[in-house]
């Protein structure tokens, strides 16, 4: 299993450890690297040492994990910078008075960096890594948060371009057409991400395009056009705020 220096790779997570202790924060924190192919993944049953650490990192790729809670179900989907512990909170699940199963599906390769204990005990001299990581947890939960609300939104074209523009914000780049962002699911993954049918989706999503508002190029990716819908810019001020 390869090994990799997480701070080179998300150099994010160093930002506030001081300047002058970077180098070697750099050096200590390694941590070994698993690569997903594209299909289901099934979780680690025995964490082991990644119980006692913070989790599994994802370097690259796309992760989708998928609530199904009889014939319902919502998809999250995870790429670069999220931070996962599929282990926890299993058994609160299995004693829950309302089941419900999670499947996970690699839609893009992915490089899991796990953060294991060895890790923990690495980057403890730096509590400000910690700190980053912990923000991750958290700004994952705002994430779900804006998901679920997109998802009260009446028109699905409108839910879906909401969606489209927070994808973009988060693993996008900008060029001087708009925003390019590739998300390599199907309709049936994007129905569930907003909480619409896979057939509602399809439509609304000929919609936007015929409207001008994104564009499926041909290398896979999406192309969005103008900028983000007025109500979007208010929940993504919504968003920052502290709390």
């Amino acid at each position: 299993m390869a090994v990799a220096r997480i701070l080179d790779e998300d150099p994010e997570l160093c930002e506030r450890v001081p300047e002058d202790q970077r180098a070697r924060a750099t050096s200590l924190a390694l941590a070994r690297v698993e690569v997903l192919d594209i299909g289901v993944w099934d979780e680690p049953d025995e964490p082991g040492a990644n119980h006692d650490g913070y989790g599994l990192l994802v370097l690259e790729g796309m992760l989708a994990r998928r609530v199904t809670l009889g014939r319902f179900d919502c998809t999250e989907l995870m790429g670069q910078g999220d931070l996962l512990r599929p282990w926890s909170f299993e058994s609160a699940a299995m004693a829950a008075s309302v089941t419900s199963e999670v499947t996970w599906n690699v839609v893009a390769p992915v490089r899991l960096a796990q953060l294991d204990r060895r890790f923990a005990l690495a980057v403890s001299p730096w509590p400000e890594v910690s700190a980053a990581l912990m923000d991750r947890i958290v700004q994952r939960a705002r994430w779900l948060a804006f998901q679920l609300a997109v998802c009260h939104v009446v028109r699905v074209d409108t839910r879906l371009l909401l969606m489209f523009w927070h994808f973009a914000d988060r693993w996008g780049r900008m060029t001087r057409d708009g925003a390019r962002v590739r998300i390599p699911v199907t309709h049936g993954v994007l129905a569930s991400v907003v909480g619409a049918r896979r057939p509602s989706v399809t439509t609304a999503l000929g919609r936007l395009q015929d409207d001008g508002l994104i564009e499926r190029l041909g290398d896979g990716e999406w192309l969005l056009h103008g900028s983000p819908p007025e109500d979007f810019a208010r929940l993504a001020d919504e968003a920052q705020l502290p709390g």
